[in-house]
This record gives C-alpha cells, sequence and structure tokens, in this order.
C-alpha cells in the first residue's frame, strides 16, 4: 500500500483539511472519503524528502525572514502561492544562503500549487522546519487559525535566535582572555625574555643642598682670584 496525501472540506463554508493516509490506490481512497460523506477535493501520492532537501540547511536569521513573510500574507488574507511569490521575489540572490533559500521557496510554490498544503510541503525539508513549527502550521491550517500558527512560529525562533546571541556575546570574553593566555605563554616559550621586567633604573636628577652650591662657587672664586695673583707675580 502507497500513502496518499489528500485535501478535503467536512462541510460547506468549512476550512480545507490536508491530510494523509495509507490506501491501496487513488481510485479506492477517493471511493472511501465518498462513502465518509466528505467531498475530495485533491488526492496525490505522497512523496518522500529526498537526500539532497533534508540536508538543507538555513541561518536562524533567514527564516525569522521567510516566516514573518508568511505572517504578513496570511494576515491579510493571501493564498500560499501568491505569499509564496512575493517572498521569492523579495528574496536576494547576492549571497549563497539567499540562493539556497530561494530555491527552496520556489520548491515550496511549486509544491502549494500542484494542491499540497503548506504544512505538508515544509515536510520535505526537515533541517529548516522542525517537528514543532510543522505541527503548529499544520493545526493552523485544520483550525483556520494560520495567522496565529505562524505568529507562534515566529516567536519560537525569535526566542531562539536571541538566545543564540547572548550565548555568543557569553563566550567571546573568555576566547579572548584564553587567546591572551594562550599567546603569551607561547612568546614565553619561544623567547624566555619577554615579560620579564627591565632591571636598569632611569636616571633620576637630584639637586645638590644650596649651601654645598655656595662652598663650590665660594671655592671657585678663591681659585681664580690666587691663580690672577700668581700670574701678576709672575709679571
Amino acid at each position: 500500500m502507497a500513502r496518499y496525501e489528500y485535501v478535503t472540506q467536512k462541510a460547506k463554508g468549512a476550512p480545507y483539511v490536508t491530510s494523509s493516509i495509507d490506501a491501496a490506490s487513488a481510485a479506492e481512497l477517493n471511493l472511501r472519503l465518498v462513502n465518509l460523506n466528505q467531498p475530495v477535493l485533491h488526492i496525490a501520492p505522497l512523496e518522500k524528502p529526498k537526500r539532497k532537501n533534508r540536508e538543507i540547511r538555513i541561518p536562524l536569521r533567514s527564516k525569522l525572514t521567510f516566516i514573518e513573510q508568511m505572517e504578513t500574507s496570511a494576515y491579510l488574507g493571501m493564498d500560499f502561492r501568491t505569499a509564496l511569490t512575493i517572498c521569492l521575489d523579495t528574496t536576494s540572490q547576492r549571497t549563497k544562503v539567499s540562493r539556497r533559500m530561494s530555491s527552496v521557496i520556489a520548491e515550496l510554490r511549486d509544491r502549494v500549487s500542484r494542491g499540497s498544503g503548506f504544512s505538508q510541503a515544509i515536510r520535505f525539508y526537515p533541517r529548516i522546519f522542525d517537528d514543532v513549527a510543522i505541527g503548529l502550521i499544520a493545526a493552523g491550517e485544520e483550525g483556520g487559525t494560520l495567522s496565529e500558527a505562524l505568529t507562534n512560529v515566529r516567536k519560537i525562533w525569535a526566542r531562539n535566535d536571541d538566545l543564540q546571541h547572548r550565548l555568543l556575546m557569553m563566550l567571546i570574553y573568555p576566547v579572548i582572555v584564553m587567546m591572551y593566555t594562550l599567546s603569551k605563554t607561547t612568546l614565553r616559550s619561544i623567547s624566555p625574555e619577554f615579560g620579564m621586567q627591565p632591571t636598569w633604573q632611569p636616571l633620576q636628577y637630584q639637586p645638590q643642598p644650596r649651601n654645598l652650591r655656595k662652598q663650590t662657587v665660594h671655592h671657585e672664586v678663591e681659585d681664580t682670584l690666587m691663580d690672577a695673583v700668581s700670574d701678576d707675580g709672575c709679571k
């Protein structure tokens, strides 16, 4: 038996419900749902996530920008295809991460255009959308409260982003201290004289006492007079 995804409506005017179930074929599943008085809008085989999609990772900041755009679009009453098209047009193509995010948004839009629900489409990217986000969005789709569900996902991701930023700030100072200590230890091992205090002392001016200077000047004057007298005597 294969697994199929179907879209049905329990009552006229009720929100659309997207679910998945095992069945022998699409015709057998359609007959089963008709017998349950559930009008079938769409039936398609449920694809398994590709290995490539499982390995795609997107930074939390980029995911926050995407979920904020989807939240605003859902609040304004846009359908998923239009909302994803707007997200794709407003996503930059300058960096590798933005190009990767653009490819994910394009694939999500293609799956939604083929009739898949948004919660079913994001299941193909488990590294981007965790189980909590998928569960909240699926509950919002079934209960008609998608805007509130996207708001809750955005709040959870914003809290996680704030915690990551605080943790990074807390780790920066110990890393700087450790690098400084390691570099100083390395320099000391290379040159033992590094970090030693200088043994020489700077010269300081020490003024002589005033009496000593007077005596010195007096002796110099006497010597000068004696030299002059001796010169005159010689003449």
